[in-house]
């Protein structure tokens, strides 16, 4: 068996990470489109997804 016993123990051991992964990659993303000019739209109520 691969990985810990219990999801309590990992996020235990790499939740204090998470917060900065986070935030990296977002700024990643932030750069990546900041360089492309593309934008990102939310899908519309009707399900319209052009």
């Amino acid at each position: 068996m691969l990985g810990h016993k219990t999801v309590s123990k990992t996020l235990d051991t790499y939740s204090h990470g998470l917060p900065d992964m986070q935030k990296d990659a977002t700024a990643a993303l932030d750069r990546l489109l900041a360089g492309s000019g593309a934008e990102l739209h939310a899908p519309s109520e009707q399900g319209d997804t052009g």
